[in-house]
């Protein structure tokens, strides 16, 4: 198989049928492969030489889209003298052509082991791509390798070629029913896309347990006390007495230590005139 960089060309084959096709492994969007038959001013024969999904076959069956995968089968005899070239595009539905990783072109003969290959490796910011021609050359077919970012859309695209687009105002997901109009629809992926290696898994967000606390004791009230209590007990320590405090005290303790003397003497005074008698 022989690789062809950007600009570069190769022979593929005199006669028979080619088989076309775009491989990848990751795009932002559905991606719509598309096949124009241009006469030598690079404009269609007709509006059925435009083959895509909603116009599966040119006249005769010399060009023909596989409805599965992104690929084209071309019967080069088949294909009228007037025929100059054959140029395949890729439009996305969404983002641009920077995100595509892994992207081939690959051009092979049905009949032989003979086949081109073109790797797009270069970021294309745009949603539409020229990717490869089939052209003629001294009375054979030869692919040139394109690669080249596109501003229009599908539809522009149609018109830059000569196709009488029928519908002004094109819609990916509702396609017109005339088939001469260039509404894209979404053609399989045909590589799924690579799973993420187990480093780049995000983790999954953990389901929060709800933490059920344990009953508490009910609070009792304290009234608040200017003196701190005394260390190791639970009781406030009573506040101290003053000067005056002290003076009423003792002379409460004098008072009745007097009237315990008083009456102890009375006492004795009575014990000592009883024994007389």
């Amino acid at each position: 198989m022989k690789e062809l960089i950007k600009g570069a060309n190769a022979p593929l084959a005199a006669s028979g049928r080619v088989q076309i096709r775009l491989l990848w492994n990751n795009i932002p969007g559905e991606l719509d492969f598309a096949c124009f038959a241009l006469d030598a001013h690079d404009r269609v024969l007709a509006d059925d030489w435009f083959v895509f999904y909603n116009q599966p076959a040119s006249p005769g069956d010399a060009i023909r889209i596989d409805p599965d995968r992104p690929a084209f089968l071309i019967n080069l005899d088949a294909l009228p003298g007037a025929v100059r070239k054959c140029i395949f595009t890729a439009t996305l539905s969404s983002g641009t052509f920077q995100a595509m990783t892994d992207a081939i072109f690959i051009a092979a003969p049905t009949a032989g082991d003979y086949a081109v290959r073109f790797r797009l490796v270069e970021p294309i910011e745009s949603r539409s791509l020229l990717v490869a021609e089939l052209y003629r050359y001294n009375g054979a077919w030869k692919v040139r390798a394109k690669g080249e970012g596109l501003k229009a859309n599908l539809a522009e695209l149609s018109r830059q070629f000569g196709v009488d687009v029928l519908d002004e105002t094109p819609s990916l997901r509702h396609p017109p029913a005339t088939p001469s109009s260039p509404q894209p629809r979404p053609i399989n992926r045909p590589i799924t896309p690579l799973p993420l290696p187990p480093s780049r898994v995000l983790p999954t967000t953990p389901v929060p347990v709800p933490i059920t606390q344990p009953p508490s004791a009910p609070l009792i009230p304290i009234a608040p006390s200017s003196t701190p209590p005394a260390h190791g007990t639970g009781q406030p320590t009573p506040p101290p007495l003053d000067r005056h405090e002290k003076l009423k005290t003792y002379a409460t303790l004098a008072i009745a230590f007097g009237s315990l003397t008083t009456a102890i003497t009375t006492l004795i005074a009575l014990l000592i005139t009883q024994c007389h008698r």
